[in-house]
């Protein structure tokens, strides 16, 4: 009886492996989208490139090139597209005399728009409708003034100790 109840097991969890627990669905199939961010007439590098599909959680993101080129796989339909580039830097935290524990100083990490801001949202207004179809080529162009999105939205960051004349060093 017990080598017949193992053997009933082992088959059980067999079948459940190779059907998967139920329920599950199948992602939708995802089509090349390719093209070209500028800023000005200018192409933009190291541009985050990202679509977001109306009404589903699915997203695509990519890179542009140093020709503002880009490519991606998303599902069909309608996407809102954002576009942004971004630099954190560490710049001295005042603390107005305070010093930390053997000499450090402390530093906090700001965000840097390297783009127009307004486009790194879904009021920039940027759309891309992929189809099956294809040929899902896209050309987004920037214009405007790099910064941030709206006004007290920007990235802020917490403090990190630095010893002095080093970079930065492990959270406190």
């Amino acid at each position: 009886m017990k080598r017949f109840s193992f053997w009933i097991l082992l088959s059980t969890c067999f079948v459940l492996l190779n059907v998967g627990c139920g329920g599950g669905t199948k992602d939708p199939p995802r089509y090349q989208a390719s093209g070209t961010v500028t800023w000005d007439g200018n192409p933009v590098d190291g541009a985050t490139v990202t679509f977001m599909a109306e009404g589903t959680g699915y997203a695509a993101t990519a890179t542009t090139d140093a020709s503002g080129k880009f490519e991606l796989k998303a599902i069909e339909g309608t996407q809102v597209v954002t576009v942004q580039k971004l630099e954190v830097v560490e710049v001295p935290f005042d603390m107005e005399g305070a010093a930390g524990p053997d000499g450090q100083t402390y530093t906090q990490s700001e965000t840097k728009w390297l783009t127009p801001g307004i486009y790194s949202t879904p009021q920039g207004n940027l759309k891309a409708d992929v189809t099956a179809d294809g040929p899902n080529t896209f050309e987004f162009t920037l214009t405007g003034q790099a910064g941030e999105p709206s006004q007290g939205s920007g990235a802020g960051g917490g403090m990190t100790p630095m010893s002095p004349g080093m970079g930065a060093g492990p959270a406190p």
